[in-house]
């Protein structure tokens, strides 16, 4: 935890989600299926908040939401946000793998937004959704993002063929330095063995990392284009893996 809190100290999750078309990709996708499940007034814990790129959005639509990370200095930028538009409930520094300050079932949508990109243990990813689910209301929501290994192969050895034999090592464990990138099939079966029923597995910003210099060089109006078909197929099976980032919705 001590090597997680120490990356966050030098970055800033709201650049890197608006960088470029490519990479605003996650954060369209993730609150397009957000509004879906939040489209009414409801209770929400962002467990994972970052620097508040999703509670914020949430509760401008109304919802009360509860923002808690692990990293003190995100939580001190969202705080900061927070006193100049003050409209989430609460806000906490805390580890997801203890949710023990919230009784069962006191919220309608749990947000795992973070989490997985560095939980390396299969124990702490478990403890980490029975934490989760034990906090959702029955037929509520969990959401948890996550990183693919297969995307990352290609990306890596796109970049850096010459260093082969590490990007495999890094694709057979799943570990990078603080990160662990997981499969869909890994998250479906966490979820199955967590007795969380799955609604939606996405890829949230697609193939965009093999063509982000195409994305930028388009008009608006293609841009719309290539969304509107990113949205037609970003839970197609066929491409579900080959995506950086991947976004998994769950009813308890």
């Amino acid at each position: 935890m001590e090597n997680i809190i120490k990356y966050y100290e030098h970055q800033c999750e709201d650049n890197r989600l608006m960088a470029d078309r490519a990479h605003s990709l996650e954060y369209l996708t993730t609150i397009r299926y957000l509004d879906r499940i939040c489209s009414k007034q409801v209770k929400i814990l962002d467990a994972c908040a970052g620097t508040g790129a999703y509670c914020f959005y949430l509760a401008k639509k109304g919802n009360a939401v509860i923002a808690g990370d692990i990293v003190t200095n995100n939580i001190n930028i969202i705080k900061e946000k927070q006193k100049i538009n003050p409209i989430l409930k609460d806000i906490y520094t805390g580890d997801i793998c203890n949710l023990s300050k919230f009784e069962n079932e006191s919220f309608d949508v749990v947000l795992c937004l973070g989490a997985f990109y560095h939980l390396h243990d299969e124990n702490e990813r478990r403890k980490a959704m029975l934490e989760c689910k034990r906090v959702t209301k029955n037929g509520g929501n969990i959401v948890v993002a996550y990183l693919n290994r297969f995307a990352s192969f290609v990306n890596n050895f796109s970049n850096e063929p010459d260093n082969i034999h590490e990007i495999l090592n890094q694709f057979y464990t799943g570990n990078k330095n603080v990160f662990y990138r997981s499969t869909p099939e890994e998250i479906e079966n966490l979820m199955v063995e967590c007795k969380i029923v799955k609604k939606h597995n996405i890829a949230t910003d697609g193939l965009s990392f093999m063509y982000s210099k195409q994305l930028e060089s388009i008009s608006e109006i293609e841009f719309e284009e290539y969304l509107n078909y990113h949205y037609s197929t970003c839970e197609n099976e066929n491409i579900l893996g080959y995506s950086l980032h991947g976004l998994f919705i769950g009813e308890k």
